[in-house]
């Protein structure tokens, strides 16, 4: 898995030598959690390379807090990160979800390239990552409603590596 990760990301390739060794580190964590261990190959595999993805990411934009502290908590194993495959339906890619014990990503292939392609995993984490720490709230409340704009700012913040623009904050 590890080698996949590095070999073909150029995300991996185009980091200095200290980042590198933060991605390995945060691999090497990763490998250590209940999730990672008791995952089949086949999955163990897909882990790796989501969690390369988001910690090259991290690595390149150090200034950005959010993705950094969502990986710590998923590599400490604070968050436990699952796997499922689920195609697309009606035109809706399902990305992922947090059941308010675990993070579950979607690795379904017709979901996987574009998340990858987008940085649609590193929203997704991040998001879901937000409820997990947050507190889940009751449907159809106005407490939904700020949990769910709070977790959406987070992830597209973390997903773009800097804070939202009053105007992009007032599009949500």
């Amino acid at each position: 898995g590890l080698d996949n990760a590095m070999t073909t990301n150029p995300a991996y390739a185009a980091l200095n030598g200290s980042q590198r060794a933060q991605v390995l580190t945060d691999l090497t964590k990763l490998t250590k959690t209940d999730p990672y261990q008791d995952a089949p190959d086949a999955r163990k595999q897909d882990l790796v390379e989501i969690v390369a993805d988001v910690a090259d990411f991290s690595a390149a934009n150090p200034g950005n807090k959010i993705t950094r502290n969502t990986l710590d908590q998923v590599v400490d194993g604070k968050i436990k990160l699952q796997l499922y495959d689920k195609a697309p339906a009606g035109g809706f890619q399902e990305y992922g979800y947090s059941d308010g014990k675990d993070i579950f990503l979607n690795v379904n292939p017709a979901v996987r390239n574009p998340a990858f392609a987008s940085d649609k995993y590193i929203d997704t984490l991040a998001h879901e990552a937000n409820h997990h720490l947050n507190g889940d709230t009751q449907h159809d409340t106005p407490d939904r409603f700020i949990d769910e704009y709070r977790a959406f700012v987070v992830g597209r913040e973390a997903q773009l590596g800097r804070t939202l623009t009053p105007g992009e904050q007032r599009a949500i």
